[in-house]
């Protein structure tokens, strides 16, 4: 019985994302369903040390180091002030929390949020921050 579940538990997690900040990392679950990779949105924020805003009409806001994007469950759009960045699928509630598509953890924190880099092979996103470069005198 405790092999079935196991079994059930990690076939439903297609893989693991790395959250990388410096030496430290946080796993996070990537589910899939229907042939759509998704995470959940609280674990992914409490990973990148940033916050998910419940808000009025299943409105959602992440909030980022450098930026803050906006969710609406069901709309496949995000937006970050006042660019509205389309969605390959949308944001969907499933048990009581709020599913990400895995474009958002790809293309979008990265593009848009500001100091995230996405490591396809390494399933990683990382921080980063740029240091300035020293000319000798």
């Amino acid at each position: 019985m405790i092999a079935l579940l196991l079994f059930l538990q990690t076939a439903a997690i297609e893989r693991a994302l790395i959250v990388r900040d410096g030496p430290a990392q946080v796993m996070v679950a990537v589910t899939s369903s229907g042939g759509e990779r998704l995470v959940r949105a609280d674990a992914l924020m409490s990973a990148m040390g940033g916050a998910l805003v419940n808000g009025p009409n299943q409105r959602f806001t992440l909030v980022l180091s450098r930026g803050r994007l906006e969710l609406v469950e069901g709309l496949p759009f995000a937006r970050l002030d006042t660019t509205m960045i389309p969605l390959a699928r949308p944001p969907v509630m499933r048990g009581g929390f709020l599913y990400l598509p895995f474009q958002l953890v790809s293309e979008i924190i990265p593009r848009y949020g500001g100091g995230y880099f996405y490591d396809r092979g390494a399933r990683e996103l990382r921080t980063f921050t740029t240091v300035a470069r020293r000319t000798p005198a």
